[in-house]
């Protein structure tokens, strides 16, 4: 079976990017960015003299750690898991 994708167009730290999602999931991805940004932001404000990957890095550890918290208190960390999946796409097309 054919899985539908659709490309869209997202922003991470100011720069854009063009990226295929399932047709389906394009809203839900829509909003992993814009939390990716407001995560960025907020660690960029607090660290003003760090570089753009610093900042990426740290929120990508800031991912994982939620993601190993979850697993160990035996939360439903599959929600968890997508989100950094997609998570990890953007940062393959970033860095």
């Amino acid at each position: 079976m054919k899985v539908d994708k659709r490309q869209i167009k997202i922003v991470i730290l100011g720069k854009s990017y063009t990226v295929e999602v399932d047709g389906g999931k394009g809203e839900y991805f829509l909003s992993i960015v814009e939390e990716l940004n407001d995560n960025l932001r907020s660690f960029q404000s607090e660290y003003p003299n760090h570089e753009s990957q610093d900042s990426l890095v740290m929120v990508a550890l800031q991912y994982a750690v939620e993601l190993s918290e979850a697993k160990r208190k035996g939360r439903d960390f599959e929600s968890v898991q997508a989100g950094l999946t997609e998570l990890e796409t953007i940062l393959d097309k970033v860095l």
